[in-house]
């Protein structure tokens, strides 16, 4: 439990002021830069991107609403509904990863992401958030409930788990190395905002701020992803595919270009354009509908 607050309402306008606005403007930011390249590339990666930026801009302004709220009532709902929003980034962030890998996600795993929201959702109707107001203003404490922070816990280990499998496939890949390590230079300066958590226990002014430290830590996240594909942002989609070599043919399935990547590459890329040739050959075949000797017995 927090103690008594010492600070005056005007100070404590001013930190949860501050930090709303630079948060704000960071993910509105992002959301314009973002939406700019899915209208380019409308792929899931980049619509999930645009969705947790506006779950994050939601985390804000419900955090504003609960301080300013006319009831404790209300200024619990809207508390609420932040952590709620802060926990479906959480998962998004999880899918986010898994597609980066994978081309198709199972229906058990999005289940299990839908849970997460959810089951968050009925642990704060049974167990609500504590809020306590100084003058005309309402302030909350982090929802410390057994149950809740485990949920949060395990939200997190999944999140860890898509993340390492991720770097891990692309160490395997010399190529993208460098972006396997700057990816983990990005996740890791959200690790230091993990001791907010506990020291917000014991200092006033952190915990004010910690809502808004949640949404900078996300935001620190966001932007550096950004910056990393700023200018190749098709790049992202294709971090966990080893590219083996080039080809080109023409509509008839003859071959102009064959590149290999590398040496060891080149028997593979050889195989595959006697595949793609045949595929593109049988391919106008059917579509002409010519009725030829194709196979021989």
């Amino acid at each position: 439990m927090l103690g008594k607050l010492q600070l005056n309402t005007f100070t404590i306008i001013l930190i949860n002021a501050a930090f709303g606005a630079i948060v704000l403007i960071g993910l509105s930011l992002f959301m314009f830069i973002i939406l700019k390249i899915y209208k380019q590339y409308p792929f899931k990666p980049f619509f999930i991107k645009l969705l947790e930026t506006l779950l994050g801009i939601f985390y804000i302004i419900f955090n504003l609403l609960a301080l300013f709220s006319p009831s404790i009532f209300l200024s619990t709902v809207f508390y609420s509904c932040s952590i709620i929003s802060l926990m479906t980034v959480l998962a998004l962030e999880a899918l986010f990863l898994r597609i980066l890998r994978r081309s198709t996600i199972s229906l058990h795993y999005l289940i299990l992401l839908s849970c997460i929201p959810i089951f968050k959702l009925i642990l704060l109707v049974l167990h609500p958030i504590n809020v306590f107001r100084i003058d005309n203003i309402f302030i909350r404490e982090a929802h410390l409930q057994f149950f809740s922070v485990f949920l949060t816990d395990i939200t997190i280990l999944i999140i860890f788990y898509e993340f390492i499998s991720l770097v891990r496939g692309l160490m395997e890949i010399s190529s993208k190395r460098s972006y396997a390590i700057k990816l983990l230079l990005i996740y890791s300066l959200m690790l230091v905002f993990i001791p907010a958590f506990e020291y917000s226990k014991q200092y006033e002014l952190l915990a004010i701020a910690l809502p808004y430290i949640e949404g900078a830590a996300a935001e620190i996240a966001f932007f550096g992803i950004v910056l990393l594909f700023r200018k190749n942002p098709d790049r992202m989609l294709l971090l966990p595919i080893k590219v083996y070599g080039f080809l080109m043919h023409t509509y008839g399935g003859l071959p102009l270009i064959r590149k290999a990547f590398r040496d060891d590459y080149e028997r593979a890329i050889t195989l595959s354009s006697s595949l793609v040739a045949s595929i593109i050959s049988l391919e106008k075949a059917v579509e002409y509908g010519k009725k030829e000797d194709l196979f021989r017995p």
